[in-house]
C-alpha cells in the first residue's frame, strides 16, 4: 500500500488507508509517425481513480523490445528529476484534452488531461505524430 503525502498515520485510520486506491500517477503518450515509429508526444496530469482503474486491466508490461527501453523522461522544465516509469504495450487509444501549446518538435508543452480510455479506436485510427491534422 502506497502512503498518501500530507495523510498522518493515526492508528484508527488503518481501515481508511487500505481503502485507498494506488496511485497510477500520470501517463506517457505517444503517436506513430510516417516511419512506423512511435513519437513521445507528452504527458498527463495525475490520472483520476476511475480512469486509472480503467486503465490497469488492459495495460500490458512491454518486453526490452520497445523502443523507449533505456530511455529517461522528466516531470518538468526545471528540475530535470527522471520519471520511474513502466512501459507498456503501446495498443490503447485514449481522449485526452490538451492545451495547444506545443514544443519545436511537436509535443505538448503542458501535461494533458486523459479524458477516457478509447476502446473503439485503435492505434491506426490516430493521427500521425507530425500531422497538421493533430496539432490542436
Amino acid at each position: 500500500m502506497e502512503e498518501v503525502p500530507g495523510r498522518p498515520h493515526h492508528p484508527r485510520d488503518h481501515r481508511r488507508r487500505q481503502l485507498l486506491p494506488y496511485r497510477s500517477g500520470d501517463a506517457l503518450l505517444g503517436r506513430y509517425d510516417r516511419t512506423g515509429r512511435i513519437r513521445y508526444a507528452g504527458r498527463s496530469s495525475l490520472l483520476s481513480r476511475p480512469l486509472a482503474a480503467a486503465l490497469r486491466a488492459p495495460l500490458r508490461p512491454a518486453g526490452e523490445e520497445h523502443p523507449w527501453t533505456g530511455r529517461t523522461f522528466s516531470a518538468s522544465w526545471g528540475p530535470k528529476a527522471a520519471l520511474t516509469v513502466a512501459l507498456v504495450v503501446p495498443e490503447l487509444v485514449v481522449e485526452v484534452r490538451a492545451d495547444v501549446s506545443r514544443d519545436s518538435v511537436g509535443r505538448w508543452r503542458h501535461p494533458v488531461k486523459l479524458v477516457r480510455l478509447r476502446d473503439d479506436l485503435a492505434p491506426a485510427d490516430v493521427p500521425l505524430f507530425g500531422d497538421d491534422t493533430a496539432a490542436g
